[in-house]
């Protein structure tokens, strides 16, 4: 069902004043064509996402869908009773997952942050990142270790669709377009219940802070689909300069912004609850429940922020001095993590990160 945001993306169609083709066929590729009489691509038509060709985001929805297998499987091998063997089985088929589906692995390590000057190759680190904590997963007999390690691998990937759908997303082409959506983790029609990777983060953090992250990246890829099949029918050719096209653009930038959003978000929803756990810890520093909880905390906060501090980092002046303030907090506490130390625990200035989430990205975070 399309939902009831339409208006407001359509606005910002109009607001590029983009011109409407009289007429548009997206050919012999399998996809269906326009309905009889309509002088519009059906990607402005349909009322769901409609897929130049839905074969195009097979693969994607296949490495979303690994994503969703592997936290179920590692939800469960972290769960109480934990048993040590059973753990290590399960991050060790889980990484067999990561490196036998769709050719995961592989996209991960060749993915550039198109973000940035120069396209750095970040997927490296973020390969490296994940095969060393399955690798913890798959050796540990120490439970708080596993959920750590369960937790990082988790959000890692989450970094790897946020740069995979911006990726996709400023290729230009339609083929390009539908991976993108394979890769945000919204079901064809935004069924709730079938919401994955993105997508189910997005759904997560509107249900916190009464937001609509997910509704605005579900309508902005209808959108964006209709501004570009106008695009392309209108120069002849396979692929344009997405930002050389204004409504695409207009919609590009808004997507990439509320992907972030959604990051800025849980960061500082992990932040918010450290704080909670904070105020229990204050009354009983021994507690050893709210000190596993830090952990866990910490262990979800840091990936989801990696992607964002990045590009923090990269704009420079306030944005780069909140990002280094951030990340020398959770360098402190990082560093103590082997001695499993938790002076940091009281230390972290867990309300000011959520203060400089919300300043940078001008939002409010209830919880």
């Amino acid at each position: 069902m399309r939902i009831s945001n339409r208006l407001f993306r359509r606005g910002a169609l109009a607001i590029a004043a983009v011109a409407l083709l009289a007429g548009c066929d997206d050919g012999d590729d399998g996809s269906p064509s326009a309905p009889a009489g309509s002088e519009r691509p059906l990607q402005c038509e349909a009322d769901t996402y409609a897929a130049f060709d839905a074969v195009n985001y097979q693969n994607q929805v296949l490495r979303v869908a690994a994503h969703a297998e592997i936290a179920t499987a590692l939800s469960a091998a972290t769960a109480e009773p934990f048993d040590a063997a059973t753990s290590n089985a399960a991050f060790a088929a889980a990484r067999a997952t990561y490196v036998d589906t769709a050719s995961l692995q592989e996209k991960v390590q060749g993915r550039l942050d198109d973000h940035l000057v120069g396209q750095p190759a970040t997927g490296a680190a973020l390969d490296a990142t994940l095969m060393a904590w399955f690798e913890v997963g798959a050796t540990t007999d120490d439970p708080l270790a596993a959920t750590v390690a369960r937790q990082w691998i988790e959000k890692t990937l989450i970094d790897f669709f946020f740069l995979s759908v911006h990726h996709e997303l400023v290729d230009g082409a339609a083929s390009h377009w539908d991976e993108a959506f394979g890769y945000l983790g919204a079901p064809v029609d935004n069924a709730e219940g079938a919401r994955r990777g993105l997508a189910l983060v997005a759904t997560k953090r509107d249900a916190t802070n009464g937001t609509a992250l997910e509704a605005t990246l579900y309508n902005g890829m209808i959108d964006g689909g209709c501004a570009l099949a106008e695009a392309l029918a209108a120069a002849g050719t396979d692929s344009v300069a997405w930002d050389t096209v204004p409504a695409l653009k207009v919609i590009v930038d808004e997507l990439d912004l509320e992907m972030q959003k959604t990051l800025a978000f849980s960061v500082a929803h992990e932040a918010f609850e450290m704080a909670e756990v904070q105020e229990m810890l204050a009354a009983n520093p021994d507690d050893a429940d709210a000190q596993a909880e830090m952990w866990i905390k910490l262990s979800e906060l840091d990936p989801y922020f990696r992607p964002i501090e990045r590009l923090m980092t990269a704009k420079g002046g306030a944005s780069a001095t909140r990002a280094g303030e951030i990340r020398a907090m959770l360098d402190i506490a990082w560093g103590a993590w082997e001695a499993r130390d938790s002076a940091w625990m009281i230390a972290v200035d867990a309300a000011g990160i959520v203060e400089r989430i919300e300043a940078e990205y001008a939002i409010d975070v209830k919880g």
